[in-house]
Order: structure tokens, then C-alpha cells, then sequence
């Protein structure tokens, strides 16, 4: 699922809401245990109690390989029944040597339908690297988590490589500092967790543009109004995380209209924090020409961007360019060339004006467009 298709899913249903299917065997209603399928048959009816209201569904592994090939199974057919109008996010925290990633990425990306999992980055760039090679699948590194324990690393400052002009950063700061030049904004999350709701705004500056994953809103505690007055964007950019306040609701027959009395709850909520349409548009540069006339770019845009004389682009770190003057869109196969466009098949010759700074445009730079 792209980035574009995610949004749509968004603002149609009103909804960021990820539902976690961390399903645990002892905890699902006894009348199941006598099904064939006891861990299906709940999910299923949880999917088909809350699909209209939640965007993603989130299926933790660790539950289902607990259980053996049977587990592997109930995954396997859960993953194939929610669909693709839903991002579907393998939390496995992987991350290991390069060939091995590839290994888990062909079995989540290719073997499983998955659209996303969640990453551990500590083995560095090659072990994330080999989960970005996929067109329209997503690697989600973790970047702060809520668990206690995010304090024993995470929270730990690092000693300062220049001692002169060094300045002390969290590790878990370096980490999204580094990790954010490894993908794009299409292909790359972060793992916030919602009780470390203090420093939203701060990572929302590091990572202006980029989705996150919110675990622990519901049982472990995170406010889901606060996280959203600091750290939503124009598109969202935000996904929220519900497991266990959701799927056991109730341990009675009525649990799946049950767990959707609460994925209302929740996604009515959402709605009052959402803009009111999605103004978030993208685009990215592909080619740069220095000319006395102006930086010359070759660009596309998202769907529905109309970029005119006149409109303003911003990149990650916040400078501006002017749109000062514009071609008619080409197909990119009638063109020479060699690039595959990001966003579409059509592709623009821009000429820009930076806006109060000197900084040099870089290929494969993507701009938002204000």
C-alpha cells in the first residue's frame, strides 16, 4: 500500500486507527476453543466487527509462533482475509545481517501479504536496508518505545564526537536523525510509543514528514488527544495502536460487537482530530540544472497536485522554494529520461526560486507543497 492510498483510507473513514491483533489463545472467549480454528475464528470476527473503522490491522508473531504451525496457519489465513483496503503490519521487530533480512522480507513481503513490519535498527543499515527494496511495502524501525525498559538505551545520552562543538543527544535521537535518510517518506515509519507523549514535539521536528506507528494508547495508558495535538501533520501521519483494549472487550459470545462498541469509541475521537480533507501533496525532484535563469527541476507530484506559477514547496528541513515557472506534464515514456517517477507517470520542468536561503536542491529530494 503506498503512502497516497494510505491517506485516502484515512480521510475516507475518518479514521487512524490500527486495530492489534496480538491474539492470545487463553484469552480469547471459551466457546471458540471447540472451533477448528479457535484464534481465526476470533479474528475473524473481530475483522468483519470493526473493518469500517480502523484503517490497519497490527498481527504481533510472537502470539502465533507461541503456538506452533497451527499459529503460523491462523497468521497466514488473518493476514490473506483482511484484504488490501487495509495496511497490514507484521509486528516481528526484525533486523539481523543483511541475507538474513532479505529472508524475513521475502516472507512478510512476498510469501505473506504484508504491507508492512516493524524493524529493530541497532545492526545498523544493511540489516534495514533489504525490507525498503519493495515497491509499496514498508519498514518500521523502531524509533521510542513505551515499554520501561526504553530507558536502560534508548534514554541514554551519547558521549559527544567532537568535544568542542559536540552536542549530547539521546540515542534514541540519533537514531531517527539516522534512520530518516535511509528510506523515503514512502516507504519508511517510526515506532513511537504513546506514554513517551513529553517528547512528541521534539520528534516531530526531527521527523516533520514521516508516519509514525502509536502503540500503547488504551491499556498501556498514552493519551490519544495529546499525541495527536503533537504530532499530527497535514496528511495525518499518524497511525494508533489499540490491541488488548479492543479485541478483549468482553470474554462473552457478544465480544466482537463488543470490541466494536470501543473501535467506535476511538474512531469518533479521531475524527474530531483530523483536518477536515487531506491538503497534504508531495512532490519530488529528479533532475537539477543551475542556470542563470534559475534552478531548473524536473518533478512530479502526487495525484490531484496541480503545481501553478506561484506555489511554494518546502523540504524536510524547512526551506522554500517559489514556483517561478512551469512547462506543460509529460508522460515520462515520451521523455529520455531514465528515472521512474515517484508519485506519477507525468512528469513537470519547474524553474525555482529558493526563498530567503542558499541551500542547493538534491535529486530525490521530496518538497511539500503548501
Amino acid at each position: 500500500m503506498t503512502r497516497q492510498q494510505l491517506v485516502e483510507q484515512i480521510f475516507k473513514k475518518r479514521s487512524y486507527l490500527c486495530i492489534g491483533l496480538d491474539t492470545d489463545i487463553t484469552k480469547i472467549p471459551k466457546h471458540l476453543l471447540s472451533e477448528a480454528d479457535p484464534v481465526y475464528s476470533f479474528n475473524k470476527a473481530i475483522i468483519d466487527a470493526t473493518k469500517d473503522l480502523c484503517v490497519a490491522y497490527k498481527i504481533n508473531t510472537a502470539f502465533y509462533e507461541a503456538i506452533g504451525i497451527k499459529g503460523w496457519q491462523a497468521m497466514e489465513k488473518t493476514v490473506r482475509y483482511i484484504g488490501d483496503e487495509h495496511f497490514k503490519i507484521a509486528d516481528a521487530k526484525r533486523g539481523d545481517i543483511g541475507n538474513t533480512s532479505d529472508q524475513y522480507a521475502k516472507a512478510f513481503f512476498e510469501t505473506l501479504p504484508f504491507d508492512a513490519i516493524t524493524v529493530a535498527p541497532y545492526m545498523g543499515k544493511d540489516s534495514v536496508e533489504p525490507f525498503l527494496n519493495y515497491d509499496g511495502k514498508w519498514a518500521i524501525v523502531l524509533g521510542l518505545t513505551s515499554n520501561k525498559g526504553a530507558n536502560d538505551f534508548e534514554f541514554k545520552k551519547l558521549v559527544r564526537e567532537d568535544t568542542r562543538h559536540g552536542v549530547d543527544e539521546f540515542l534514541y535521537v540519533k537514531v531517527l536523525k539516522t534512520v530518516s535518510n535511509w528510506g523515503t517518506l514512502e516507504n519508511l515509519m517510526f515506532v513511537i510509543g504513546a506514554t513517551q507523549v513529553d517528547e512528541f514535539s521534539d520528534i516531530r521536528k526531527l521527523t516533520p514528514h514521516h508516519f509514525y506507528l502509536v502503540p500503547g494508547v488504551g491499556a498501556q495508558g498514552g493519551s490519544l488527544k495529546e499525541i495527536s495535538e503533537k504530532a499530527m501533520i497535514r496528511d495525518c501521519g499518524l497511525l494508533v495502536n489499540a490491541s488488548r483494549a479492543i479485541i478483549y472487550a468482553s470474554e462473552k459470545e457478544n465480544f466482537a460487537e463488543e470490541a466494536r462498541a470501543i473501535a467506535e469509541q476511538y474512531q469518533h475521537e479521531m475524527n474530531d482530530y483530523l483536518p477536515e480533507k487531506n491538503i497534504f501533496q508531495l512532490g519530488c525532484v529528479y533532475e537539477v540544472f543551475n542556470t542563470a535563469g534559475g534552478i531548473i527541476t524536473i518533478m512530479d507530484f502526487t495525484e490531484k497536485t496541480t503545481p501553478r506559477i506561484g506555489t511554494i514547496l518546502e523540504s524536510m528541513a524547512g526551506h522554500r522554494w517559489k514556483i517561478i515557472g512551469i512547462d506543460m506534464p509529460k508522460r515520462i515514456e515520451t521523455t529520455n529520461f531514465k528515472f521512474k517517477p515517484r508519485f506519477s507517470d507525468h512528469i513537470f520542468g519547474c524553474i525555482l526560486q529558493p526563498i530567503n536561503h542558499s541551500e542547493i536542491l538534491k535529486e530525490n529530494e521530496v518538497l511539500q507543497v503548501l
